[in-house]
């Protein structure tokens, strides 16, 4: 069976995440760093998305599969404001 195409994560206004054979999966991001991963594992996605946040010093996020905001770490407020700005 063919999966289905990953949604764009950088778009504001998706919030679907696809489910694969019943394993939800996380989206992980750092805008930046200008990255983001799907992962299925709730402990690995807050290992990874601590990592980018170690790494960036900025913010980084864990989206669930309902694209509710499921962890992060770092200021928001910050983390934006330096990529406008």
């Amino acid at each position: 069976m063919a999966q289905p195409p990953l949604v764009d994560p950088w778009d504001p206004c998706n919030t679907k995440v696809y489910q694969t054979k019943g394993v939800h999966l996380f989206y992980v991001a750092c805008p930046a760093l200008g990255e983001g991963e799907y992962i299925a594992s709730e402990d690995q996605a807050f290992d990874v998305c601590y990592a980018m946040h170690e790494e960036s010093g900025s913010y980084a996020y864990i989206r669930d599969a309902h694209g509710n905001i499921h962890g992060e770490y770092g200021d928001v407020v910050e983390g934006i404001a330096d990529l406008l700005f």
